[in-house]
């Protein structure tokens, strides 16, 4: 038996952390719709921290809503137009975005982007 747990801790110990923890979402932030979004963020450049991955990634990305694409920068490298779909309280970086895959909230300047499971996984500022 103290086999089994040891394997369990050790694979525990080595498996990988496949995202970051996020900061948490204000209990001031507002939801946004998807016409909120459209309006607030459509063509407008913006600064990101993304917390979905196992190391923290920062660039800046401008969101272009009606060719459906957004674009920017990775560790100061740019990247070309990427898929860009919506739902009704959301946006995805893909060409679907099914309905609770996510929320946008505004606090002040900062826009949180929460996934499914109600995380914060990307914070944009402008």
């Amino acid at each position: 038996m103290r086999y089994v747990v040891s394997i369990g801790l050790l694979l525990a110990f080595l498996t990988p952390a496949y995202s970051l923890d996020g900061p948490t979402l204000p209990t001031t932030a507002k939801k946004l719709t998807k016409e909120e979004i459209v309006t607030l963020m459509d063509g407008k450049t913006f600064k990101y921290k993304s917390y979905n991955k196992a190391k923290l990634m920062t660039g800046e990305t401008t969101f272009d809503f009606k060719k459906g694409v957004y674009s920017g920068t990775y560790a100061g490298k740019p990247y070309s137009p990427q898929p860009l779909s919506m739902n009704s309280s959301a946006y995805c970086y893909d060409k679907t975005c099914p309905e609770g895959s996510g929320a946008v909230y505004v606090d002040g300047n900062t826009i949180y982007e929460v996934n499914g499971a109600g995380a914060v996984g990307e914070v944009l500022t402008k």
